[in-house]
């Protein structure tokens, strides 16, 4: 398949110019114009995938895509370079195998959660291990749920996801025990090893438990659970829909919710310096694909120069 030929089939050759430039540009020019004719292809559906499994990886295969369940998310690593990893492992009927992710790769991953349904795009095995490509990336095809309160008794035995407000931080400082509540029913939950979480719990906040186990009708915060502080200010979620409003906003559906972004915050968000004679709606269209099913965190900040974007 000529892929060139294919592509001017459903865009100019201005177009077509302008997201080679916009690809180059992506993998700071250490990409040849064939691969980045195969990524403007597979974001445009052009380019079919061929979709592996686990158990059909072979050592040093390449080009391998993927749809699994995350089984776990390890925690981001920094090294004195300013690199940053972290490492992910995921799994689906014909076997497991862990994800290493590099910088803002292992940033962006910190949204993503154990059990949730994810796409793997252009990785790489090397060492036993699964890696990003050049052109790699992650998406989130599914969101693993949150537990209600009410049903946490009837997990005995199983690891669920929380998300509710704090109470009874009394016993935090002996027994690392606390309680969370939405009201109408009230669930105790044990930190196990978790001493740096103390200082999140605050009496009134919301925070997120992922992969807290239940046992006894308590929730246990181990080792394989991670706690969070709901952050103020911010809107979290994967990106269902993008779009221009004019060419003087952006409109955002984050997990069924509106967020509505300045032109500047626009500009940030989708990681171009803002200039004035570039309309808006012709980056978003250049963009969107990269962005949709993508999990991003939106700071809002009210200030003289509008929002403050960023993603992760």
């Amino acid at each position: 398949m000529n892929l060139e030929e294919e592509l001017l089939k459903i865009m100019s050759k201005e177009e077509l110019r302008g997201e080679l430039g916009r690809v180059v540009a992506e993998f700071h020019g250490f990409i040849t114009k064939p691969a980045a004719l195969k990524v403007i292809a597979a974001e445009r559906g052009i380019l079919k995938k061929e979709i592996t499994t686990i158990g059909g990886i072979t050592t040093g295969a390449r080009n391998i895509n993927l749809v699994c369940r995350v089984v776990s998310v390890g925690q981001l690593k920094k090294y004195p370079t300013k690199t940053r990893s972290r490492l992910l492992t995921v799994e689906d009927n014909t076997g497991r195998i862990g994800l290493l992710l590099w910088n803002e790769d292992a940033e962006e991953a910190g949204g993503i959660k154990v059990g949730d349904e994810i796409e793997i795009n252009n990785a790489y095995e090397k060492n036993g291990k699964l890696s990003l490509g050049y052109a790699g990336y992650i998406r989130i095809v599914k969101r693993a749920l949150f537990t209600p309160l009410a049903e946490v008794e009837i997990n005995e035995g199983k690891r669920v996801h929380l998300r509710s407000f704090v109470k009874d931080t009394g016993r935090l400082k002996t027994d690392f025990t606390f309680s969370l509540s939405d009201g109408e029913k009230t669930v105790e939950c044990v930190l196990t090893n978790k001493r740096q979480a103390i200082e999140k719990l605050k009496e009134g906040k919301e925070i997120v438990i992922e992969n807290g186990l239940v046992k006894d009708g308590r929730v246990l915060v181990d080792e394989e659970s991670r706690l969070f502080l709901k952050r103020e200010n911010v809107a979290v979620g994967v990106v269902e829909k993008i779009e221009p409003i004019g060419n003087e906003g952006m409109l955002l559906v984050l997990n069924g919710k509106e967020v509505r972004l300045s032109r500047s915050s626009a500009f940030k968000l989708l990681g171009v310096k803002e200039v004035p004679d570039v309309q808006l709606s012709t980056l978003i269209n250049l963009k969107r694909n990269m962005f949709l099913g993508r999990n991003i965190v939106v700071e809002l900040e009210s200030g003289a120069n509008g929002d403050n974007v960023k993603s992760s």
